[in-house]
């Protein structure tokens, strides 16, 4: 895959990964106190791990055409981690 498709790509994943986060939000706002403590805990931990994975990104676009390949590891492990959190989270509210 080129490089330019590649952050298309990563860009969509970060963009459905920030909307999954937005209803994670929308629904802490109906929970009940305790629970809505614990939701935004973990939304909140989300939220820096996409900082994170959006820095990632970034250097996937200023990096080289060789170097690319390389950096594209880390971005992935940081979509993987978010998705398995937003899971995680789903499943206990």
């Amino acid at each position: 895959m080129k490089k330019n498709a590649y952050v298309e790509k990563a860009q969509a994943q970060l963009d459905e990964l920030s909307g999954k986060i937005k209803v994670l939000k929308a629904k802490a706002q109906g929970t009940q106190a305790s629970a809505k403590i614990e939701y935004e805990k973990r939304i909140e931990e989300l939220n820096t791990l996409k900082e994170t994975t959006m820095k990632k990104l970034e250097e996937i676009k200023n990096s080289t055409d060789d170097a690319w390949e390389k950096t594209k590891t880390g971005f992935e492990k940081s979509v993987k981690s978010i998705e398995e959190k937003i899971k995680s989270t789903i499943s206990k509210f």
